[in-house]
């Protein structure tokens, strides 16, 4: 209860003092584009587990943010997250990770691990810890062992884009992070993907350990915008920042067929 109410104090400082079990709730994210999280939360070393995220944020233009944090621009640390089942089976633009929809801050010394599973028809930004991670944000010393399950399954392929990465889905400073968690996505037209990132990141000093499977099966489809591109990489799909001292483990498995679709 009393981690809920950090919602209600945007600007604090706050420290855990024990594990908390969150399974008695269904979680709300706390910050919004709005009125984002911009205090300190210093997990101490304790762990947080058993949370269910199912809720979202809104943006004024109808963009969503999911995670324990909607939008954060604090100091978020030292925090394990055990358990976590993140899903989303609706329409709409997303940004999700586990411990923030949008970083603009800091995240550092955080440890996650449970599942995501999105299945959507429009476009999603995914990462393990933040959805996405503004040029401002910084992601350090992280660990990812979140799982993804990510589907598009809209009956007209057009402009719906998926961009996930292992920690973060796009953009900012990713330093000293490892991703265990294995990302698996279906019939997506567009896709950017990567063991660490999806596009737009700069990396030092990661690794990626987890599988990547991509498999587009267009069955009668019509592409309403061109032919569908992917874009996939061990450590990240696409980017114009620096990549320095990062290793890939990870195997890649791609899957792309076409049955009697038209392009248009």
């Amino acid at each position: 209860e009393q981690f809920n109410q950090i919602r209600n104090n945007l600007k604090a400082e706050y420290k855990l003092i024990a594990n908390i079990d969150l399974s008695q709730y269904e979680w709300v994210p706390i910050g919004t584009p709005q009125i984002p999280f911009i205090g300190t939360l210093d997990g101490n070393g304790y762990t947080i587990s058993n949370i269910t995220i199912k809720s979202c944020v809104e943006e004024g233009n109808g963009n969503l943010y999911q995670g324990i944090f909607g939008v954060n621009e604090g100091d978020i640390k030292n925090l394990t997250i055990k358990n976590v089942s993140l899903e989303y089976l609706e329409t709409g633009g997303l940004c999700a990770g586990i411990i923030a929809g949008s970083n603009r801050g800091v995240i550092a010394e955080c440890d996650v691990s449970g599942s995501i599973r999105i299945v959507n028809d429009y476009g999603i930004c995914v990462g393990g810890i933040s959805g996405s991670n503004s040029s401002e944000g910084k992601i350090e010393n992280c660990i990812n062992r979140v799982s993804f399950d990510l589907s598009n399954k809209k009956e007209f392929i057009g402009t719906e884009r998926l961009t996930v990465g292992g920690i973060s889905g796009s953009g900012g400073g990713i330093k000293g992070c490892t991703n265990y968690g294995e990302i698996r996505t279906d019939g997506w037209s567009f896709i950017y993907c990567g063991g660490i990132a999806g596009e737009g990141a700069s990396l030092q000093y990661c690794i990626n350990r987890g599988k990547i499977t991509v498999k587009t099966t267009y069955n009668n489809g019509i592409y309403t915008s061109g032919a569908p591109a992917q874009t996939i990489g061990g450590l990240i799909g696409e980017t114009v920042g620096k990549v320095k001292n990062c290793i890939n483990y990870g195997d890649i498995a791609v899957q792309s067929t076409k049955e009697g679709g038209l392009n248009v």
